[in-house]
């Protein structure tokens, strides 16, 4: 075995390569969308369905699958068990998101910024009583 029993140095360097991967995939994914609002080039937003983005999006998704697995060990699970529950709950998970992504950035490309509704979004109007108010 390359760590303890409990798992505390896989944990450590899961979370940290989950850390790593999630700023690369928002230095990539804000770099190009802050390009794009410039240009409105539908090419940089058909690229970031490709690998650039997808790389990063990866580490974050194995990164979790390998934190997951350590926490199943921490509570004394089975080393197999763990890995097949996490590597299928984190992929599945991973997939699930990629294709919301993938949809978010096929009706930006389609309908510019209107297109997705963020109105809709919105908490509305929040009224915070005053304590005048209230006598």
């Amino acid at each position: 075995m390359l760590y303890s029993e409990p798992p505390y140095v896989l944990m450590a360097v899961s979370l940290f390569a989950a850390a790593v991967c999630a700023y690369s995939f928002y230095v990539t994914l804000v770099g190009t969308l802050k390009d794009w609002s410039k240009s409105r080039s539908s090419r940089l937003l058909v690229s970031l369905r490709g690998f650039q983005l997808l790389l990063p999006f990866g580490g974050i998704a194995l990164a979790a699958t390998g934190f997951l697995s350590a926490a199943l060990m921490f509570f004394a699970i089975p080393e197999r068990i763990a890995y097949g529950f996490s590597a299928i709950v984190s992929m599945l998970s991973a997939v699930l998101v990629w294709g919301q992504l993938t949809q978010l950035l096929y009706q930006l490309e389609t309908g510019g910024t209107k297109a997705l509704k963020l109105e809709e979004l919105s908490l509305g109007e929040i009224r915070i009583r005053s304590r005048d108010s209230e006598e």
